[in-house]
């Protein structure tokens, strides 16, 4: 029956295509999709030979190079090397498949993502062969190259102010971006006409063919969600399981990509307002930066939530190297009863579909926005003079650098910070609530004590700003081909009074990391970007899982993308901060969909044991 109901939504989706397109008999064969995935059928399966891997970091994986083509429209051309490496199944008796874990980004590498350790430990790593690679254009896959040496490249990201602030710098960046553009032409041909996403998924399909699975099994968060989503809109009938956390809207990164970016920026400032109201409830022993919000000092008593040994001035940010929107077993700031899922939680094992026409589409129910309280509530003048305080303090720094510190005999070397690197700093700490909020709280009490500061507590909050130019590269190279941008970088302080609303202007980190797209030397109008529709037609519905306040894959991002793809049942970890789902609820979840295929309840949510700062 389950399968019967599959082929009927399959049938709808086909209908409504020949509705637009013309009847016939090959209304599939007619659409941009169905071409693009025509294409990888066409290539031949890799062959791939498993060895221990060379890499001594690696210990314990298998390793193997895909070959696949480079330019998908002429599958006998030439080719380039994918790098894979499997976790094997620890229980091979009980093993279910493969399962598909891609790293995020666009830039992180899943190579780098297993020398760091486990990909999964418990039921997962028992249950299947685990494998991840390197997207093409990715470290050890055929990686992207814009600079002669990296000395050249060094130096091009040290002397870029990025966001620009002043006239001068607007104009410096815009230039720069042209450089740049210029310069992975140069150094990286053919392959930066085939880094789109839809050339990703075709590689992730080949892979599939490769190690012998009829359907994917897959994993994968952040940007990693949009190449299960390209991957769904291709090759939807050959999908087993499609677990995505941290969500992309595809349509809009793909399509209305300004748009994307504002609505990023108003969900990682709806974050920020999160991580001040909440610092203001956890008091001046909670959060460094409350003292004096409410005339406190330092060691007073908090408001709200409790105080964490663990949080303070010197806590440092996230060091935990996991890929972007990788789910981390051992993490445990979100938590849950035993069930798997928290509010309706009970479990369906029918595809999650309903015979009742009103709850045909799975997961409609799901997606409530929950409104969290701290434990004692916050007055609004407190909340209003820390937002003061803020505002402040980056008015402060458009008018130069702060300097944290003073020089003298046994003191600590001051440290320097501009506007540019605060407002990066202060974006990338809110991924992480459990480390990265007290280490933002820490970076803001310094600058606004400035000369009288620790500059070791800045630096240490400031270490989180420290990106691989490589990664930067892939990100830059993967982005201009998959978004729609205007193809102008002098627009680029137009289009920031469009998107940055906010104080600190989290518009510009977002927009202007995309200004060499402006340049980008391919076809603006590639049939490759901007894949539709993204109906996810399979038997399993997704399962979709998001943070309620996450600073860069907003909720509402995650609502739209499950509107999207119809087939989806999306979870919200209600009180969920950073950019990672995780604890006990997350992990049950998504252990008993990729294994068992049981989906949770429409509506079904997690929930969080502990704030930020109570940890």
């Amino acid at each position: 029956m389950r399968r019967c109901r599959s082929a009927l939504v399959a049938l709808a989706v086909l209908a409504l295509a020949a509705a637009t397109a013309g009847c016939g008999p090959s209304v599939r064969e007619q659409t941009v999709p169905a071409r693009l995935a025509a294409a990888a059928d066409a290539a031949p399966t890799p062959e791939l030979d498993w060895t221990d891997c060379e890499d001594e970091r690696l210990g314990g994986y298998r390793c193997a190079l895909a070959t696949v083509p480079l330019d998908y429209s002429r599958p006998e051309g030439p080719t380039i090397d994918i790098a894979v490496v499997k976790q094997p199944a620890s229980d091979a008796d009980r093993r279910v498949g493969t399962l598909f874990a891609a790293a995020g980004g666009p830039g992180d590498s899943g190579l780098d993502w297993a020398r760091r350790g486990p990909l999964f430990t418990g039921e997962i790593s028992r249950r299947f062969d685990i494998v991840t690679f390197d997207q093409r254009g990715v470290g050890a896959s055929a990686p992207v190259k814009c600079f002669a040496d990296e000395a050249e490249q060094v130096r091009f990201w040290q002397n870029l102010a990025l966001p620009p602030r002043t006239a001068e710098e607007q104009a410096a960046s815009a230039l720069a971006g042209r450089v740049y553009a210029e310069g992975c032409a140069r150094h990286s041909g053919e392959l930066l006409a085939n880094l789109t996403t839809v050339d990703a998924a075709r590689d992730l399909d080949l892979l599939r063919r490769a190690v012998g699975e009829d359907m994917l099994t897959f994993t994968g968060g952040s940007y990693a969600t949009y190449l299960g989503q390209v991957y769904g809109a291709l090759f939807g009938e050959r999908v087993r399981a499609m677990h995505l956390t941290s969500l992309i809207d595809p349509k809009a990164y793909s399509a209305d990509t300004i748009g994307q970016v504002a609505a990023t920026a108003a969900g990682t400032e709806e974050v920020f307002e999160e991580f001040l109201r909440l610092c203001v409830g956890a008091g001046a022993q909670g959060c460094a930066f409350a003292a004096d919000a409410r005339g406190e000092q330092a060691g007073s008593e908090p408001t709200g939530a409790a105080p964490s040994e663990e949080t303070g001035p010197g806590t440092a940010p996230s060091g935990d190297g996991a890929p972007d929107g990788a789910d981390q077993d051992d993490a445990d700031q979100n938590g849950a009863d035993e069930s798997g899922a928290d509010e309706s939680g009970a479990e369906e094992n029918d595809g999650g579909r309903n015979d009742r026409p009103e709850e045909g589409k799975a997961g409609g129910a799901g997606g409530v926005r929950l409104t969290p309280t701290a434990a004692t509530p916050v007055p609004d003048e407190d909340a209003d003079r820390m937002r003061e305080r803020v505002t402040a303090l980056f008015e402060r720094l458009t008018e130069g650098p702060i300097v944290v510190g003073e020089a003298g005999d046994g003191r600590p070397e001051p440290v320097s910070v501009d506007h540019s690197q605060a407002l990066r700093a202060t974006t990338l700490l809110l991924y992480d609530a459990r480390r990265g909020w007290p280490a933002l709280a820490g970076l803001l009490a310094e600058l606004e004590r400035g000369p009288a500061g620790d500059p070791e507590t800045a630096r240490r909050a400031l270490a989180v700003d420290v990106a691989d130019p490589a990664f930067l590269d892939s990100f830059i190279a993967i982005t201009c081909a998959d978004t729609a941008l205007p193809r102008n970088p002098d627009l680029w302080p137009e289009l920031a009074v469009r998107t940055t609303k906010s104080t600190p202007p989290f518009g510009d980190f977002w927009l202007y990391a995309r200004q060499p797209c402006g340049a980008w030397p391919v076809a603006a109008d590639d049939p490759r970007r901007g894949v539709s529709p993204w109906t996810l037609v399979s038997d399993k519905p997704a399962l979709l899982v998001n943070n309620e306040f996450d600073p860069a894959t907003p909720l509402s991002a995650a609502e739209r993308a499950q509107q999207e793809l119809v087939n989806a049942r999306l979870v919200v970890v209600a009180d969920g901060y950073g950019h990672q789902p995780a604890g006990d609820c997350v992990r049950n979840l998504r252990e008993r969909y990729l294994i068992d295929l049981r989906l949770p309840a429409p509506g079904a949510t997690c929930s969080t044991t502990q704030l930020p700062f109570s940890y």
